[in-house]
């Protein structure tokens, strides 16, 4: 008997498992999904921590990204995840990242599987049909192409739900709150706090759901009041000791990880009015049809006709509000409704007032509940699928119409363009391709089809019955035990003919995992490197990863760990780190991408930028760009193209262009003139004028040259490219674009005043655009050329196949990471130090902008000894750890040594043992005072947040000890007489249909 209950768990997990496999198939065979945060966050977080547990250290810091940042604290390194860590132990990067991720969609089918038969008492096809739809659906696999840590969260979303659904069951059993606490530990640990955001809405909509079914008179059933009373006083008292264990538990993470929030860009970077701007990232983009134009989140939502079928099956059969496909209904159309963003006004209300609602910060991101609701409800409507009246079914069967019409409208990023989009296609031809047609509409009919057919007023017609089958083959009772099956079957063929069309993108590991290289001569550990971008600060994800492998290299790269890659990418970057990115770019800080694109800063020399590593010419790398993007005018009038003030010397101006309707322009034909105004560099000298021709084929070309249609007719040849960007076009489906480099070489180096440029007349209707003007100096003093990364010179190391023909770039003027500055000047603010080291120009390498009383700063500037200067001083460095470093230093007088590091709170410094100030430096680094002779100076890392988290932690062990060993001493769960009146009150489903339930037995 016990072999035949496990029949159809059997069944389910290994239909789950081909599912899986199917849906991930090439993770499965070994590749890695091709995904912008998989590369520029997870996978170095995931090397690092593999490096320090390796090495037997707590990683608490990590030095290698921008100047440093701490890592335990940081809530989406998701360094305290357990799982992680032993998968890393074991396993190289690539193939634990598989395995974490394989495992996960796993973990999160059966999570549901149970959730779905524990907390809805649902039949084994019903619990398939949610396992499936929440672990095989495109959120969950298609989700792999956002933050890694996202399905960590989601995994173990049902198994808080059901350990939760549980602990309100018997709120007596105190036991369960602890199981109810370690799960949203965990969840949180994963590294996804909007999935914990999340969990903790729907635990409290849940606590909610059932206080408000306690104390509603039952219908038919005895009720008392002070018995209701009783046991929504339990469940209280149960949430809260819940919660009190979960936030005792969880010191440990949270503690350090709102000292880090404070330290960053996270209150001003996550306003109301940045999630209203942010229209194209809410639940209806992601719900977009297979194969659409939508943003990154897109195609990750499961839009099936059937699971919209069988969820609507089974919130409106019976609806009853004693059941808790009432409150899951209710709590999907919210989360639906929150979804959508600002335009919901209890969204605005709750990112305003709300504690931690922030944190979700996109909209988009409540699609999790909204998937999980609708598993659920799904699950739930196979089970009621025969009970379903002939309006029901009918109801149902108008899904493929609603989702169409919804498909329609949500694929694109704004409604313009998506009018725009649709708009074209339906002109071109239809809307949807033949297989989406297929999931979409041919699926929906199907199911109606099998409603119809299991509804009583349709097997009961006697025309049907006698002439075409017999009663026994199509009656009522007969379909019941077959309908559920046939409903699991469609919903996976649903699901294969999905993820066949909408295959999961993924790139080898070795494309772009490439192991850690040697450092760089002289770079280790005094100096940093940079992986510049080709086109400057531009957003990785153009035809991304080609772009990793051939033309550019992205920050925070595996294979920089182990160097010091002073540029950053993140979700939460530190505000002393963003400012000074932004003042070496001259720009507004951005919160998210710590890039600097202006490698002529002098603030770069500060930072002890020494190498740069680029796959970009030279002049891309420390030209100095200016963006245009304008087409010139066809009557011939000139456009000034730049008018600067400063006067930048140049030898060299290149300018980024592209022709439009221009196929019928022969080779060689002039399209545009070009001059050049400037002056010597020499001081006197009159100013000088330069022209140039740019002509079709030679500097400029048509932008659709490679186009199928426009191939054939294009008679120029295709001038030097500098740029291709892939683009989908309306009529041509996905292109490439092209932009070209034009390159005027004046006859010696000029301060550029002005450059203007005229189109010249064609006889044709091509267009000339201008997109960008190179200057570049050309000078060599400061700048040098090192072997490419391919031929391993000067110790690089050998290439591999992520980083062929990448070049290396050496900065001489850059300054070490560690230095001794003879003179300081007090500053109250950042910004100000900030401002005084850009003002002070060549005098601040001599000078420190510390923040620190005057008094504390004159006392030891008031000891520097006439003629002492940095050059006369000797730092030499003794060691080199994440969270330790011993430097020497012979001064030769007093003065300061400046570390180019982040001040964190937490970095202690000791002066030949003992215990000294450290201050902040020029806006970003830490400083010490140290006096005329030979000292050894340590800096250790002990944030006092980590050790009050612990505490704290610890505490909650104890407790949650004492409530399990309260749980195993024998006391009942309630009182003899709350007992009988708590089965009086019993809203268990199984309890509301004498019928549902025989049926399932």
């Amino acid at each position: 008997m016990a072999t035949k209950r496990r029949v159809p768990h059997l069944a389910a997990a290994l239909g789950l498992g081909l599912l899986l496999a199917w849906a991930t198939w090439p993770v499965v065979a070994g590749r890695l999904p091709e995904n912008l945060d998989l590369l520029l966050q997870f996978a170095p977080n995931a090397t690092f921590l593999q490096r320090e547990a390796l090495a037997g250290r707590l990683p608490l810091w990590n030095p290698y990204v921008g100047t440093g940042v701490p890592f335990l604290a940081d809530p989406g390194t998701a360094g305290w995840y357990l799982p992680s860590w032993l998968a890393l132990l074991a396993l190289s990067t690539a193939d634990a990242i598989r395995l974490l991720l394989i495992a996960h969609l796993a973990w999160a089918a059966a999570g549901m599987y149970w959730c779905a038969r524990r907390a809805l008492r649902t039949g084994p096809a019903g619990a398939f049909v949610a396992a499936a739809v929440y672990a095989g659906g495109p959120f969950a696999t298609g989700g792999l192409a956002g933050t890694l840590p996202a399905p960590f969260a989601t995994a173990w979303l049902p198994w808080v739900l059901l350990a939760w659904h549980r602990c309100l069951d018997r709120p007596g059993a105190i036991g369960r709150c602890v199981v109810v606490a370690v799960l949203l530990v965990i969840q949180l640990s994963a590294g996804w706090p909007p999935g914990s955001a999340l969990t903790i809405l729907a635990l409290a909509a849940m606590g909610l759901w059932r206080l408000a079914r306690d104390l509603w008179p039952v219908a038919g059933g005895a009720w008392s009041a002070r018995a209701a009373l009783a046991v929504s006083g339990h469940r209280i008292a149960v949430g809260l000791l819940a919660a009190l264990l979960t936030a005792l538990l969880s010191a440990l993470i949270v503690v350090p990880a709102l000292e880090f929030i404070a330290q960053t860009h996270y209150t001003e970077s996550r306003t109301l009015a940045e999630a209203a701007r942010a229209d194209y990232v809410t639940v209806l983009s992601v719900f977009g049809a297979a194969g659409g134009t939508g943003v990154q989140e897109s195609n990750q939502f499961y839009s099936s006709v059937v699971v919209l079928g069988l969820a609507l099956v089974g919130a409106l059969a019976p609806l009853n509000r004693r059941l808790l496909s009432a409150g899951l209904l209710l709590g999907t159309a919210l989360m639906w409704c929150l979804g959508t963003g600002p335009r919901f006004p209890l969204f605005g209300l709750l990112y305003e007032w709300l504690p931690g609602f922030q944190v979700i910060h996109v909209p988009s991101r409540c699609a999790l509940l909204v998937v999980c609701g609708l598993a659920l409800l799904a699950g739930r409507g196979v089970d009621r699928a025969t009970s379903v009246t002939w309006r029901v079914a009918v109801l149902a069967s108008t899904a493929p119409v609603l989702l169409g019409l919804l498909v329609w409208w949500s694929d694109g990023y704004d409604p313009f363009r998506r009018f725009l989009t649709n708009v074209g296609r339906f002109a071109d031809g239809p809307y949807l391709a033949p297989i989406q047609a297929v999931h979409l509409v041919g699926f929906g009919l199907a199911a109606a089809a099998l409603w119809l057919a299991a509804s009583g007023p349709w097997t009961r017609l006697a025309l049907l019955r006698r002439r075409f089958v017999s009663f026994s083959v199509l009656s009522v009772p007969s379909v019941a035990r077959v309908l559920p099956l046939a409903l699991a079957v469609l919903v996976i063929l649903d699901l294969l003919v999905w993820h066949g069309h909408q295959r999961l993108s993924t790139v080898p590991p070795a494309a772009w995992l490439p192991p850690p290289r040697p450092s760089l001569p002289q770079g280790d550990p005094a100096y940093r490197v940079i992986g510049f971008a080709v086109h400057g600060d531009s957003h990785f994800l153009n035809a991304f990863p080609q772009h990793v492998r051939t033309a550019q290299l992205p920050p925070n790269m595996p294979g920089l760990v182990g160097l010091r890659d002073a540029q950053a990418y993140g979700p939460l970057l530190l505000r002393r780190y963003t400012a000074y990115a932004a003042a070496a770019n001259e720009a507004e800080p951005d919160t998210h991408w710590g890039l600097f694109g202006n490698l002529r800063s002098p603030l770069l020399d500060h930072l002890a930028v020494r190498w740069v590593l680029s796959a970009a010419p030279r002049w891309q790398v420390y030209g100095q760009p200016y963006v245009i993007e304008r087409a010139l005018p066809t009557d011939g009038q000139p456009v000034v193209l730049v008018q600067l003030a400063d006067r930048p010397p140049a030898r060299v101006v290149r300018l980024v262009t592209f022709l439009g309707e221009a196929t019928a322009l022969r080779d060689n034909t002039p399209v545009a003139g070009i001059e050049v105004v400037g002056r010597p560099v020499a001081p006197g000298g009159a100013p000088v004028r330069y022209t140039m021709v740019l002509r079709a084929g030679v500097d400029t070309a048509e932008w659709a040259y490679g186009r199928p249609d426009v191939a054939t007719t294009v008679q120029h040849r295709q001038a030097p490219v500098v740029r291709r960007t892939r683009l989908l076009s309306v009529e041509a489906g996905n292109v490439t674009v092209f932009q070209y480099v034009a390159t005027l070489r004046l006859p010696d180096i000029l301060r550029i005043e002005r450059i203007a440029a005229r189109a010249l007349p064609t006889g044709t209707r091509a267009m000339v655009h201008v997109e960008a003007v190179w200057l570049d100096e050309e000078a060599t003093a400061h700048l040098d050329d090192t072997p490419s990364l391919q031929g391993g010179g000067r110790g690089v190391g050998a290439a591999n196949q992520a980083t062929s023909g990448v070049q290396v770039y050496e900065r001489a003027a850059s300054l070490p990471r560690a230095r001794w500055v003879p003179a300081a000047q007090p500053v109250a603010h950042a910004d100000t130090a900030l401002a005084g080291v850009r003002a002070a120009g060549a005098d601040s390498r001599a000078t420190t902008f510390i923040e620190a009383p005057p008094a504390a700063v004159a006392a030891v500037s008031g000891g520097t000894a006439a003629g002492g200067s940095a050059a006369e001083a000797v730092v030499q460095w003794h060691q080199d750890s994440p969270t330790r470093i011993v430097l020497r230093v012979d001064a030769p007088a007093a003065g300061w040594l400046v570390l180019a590091d982040a001040f964190y709170p937490g970095w202690e410094a000791r002066l030949d043992g003992q215990p000294t100030p450290t201050y902040p430096a020029d806006g970003l680094f830490r400083a010490v005072a140290v006096p005329l002779g030979q000292h050894e100076v340590t800096f250790h890392f002990r944030p006092r947040s980590l050790w009050l988290g612990a505490a704290l932690a610890a505490v909650g062990v104890v407790l949650a000890a004492a409530v399990l060993w309260l749980a195993a001493g024998g006391r009942r769960p309630l009182t003899a007489s709350h007992s009988s009146k708590r089965r009086r009150l019993s809203v268990r489903p199984a309890a509301q249909s004498g019928a549902s339930e025989r049926h399932r037995r």
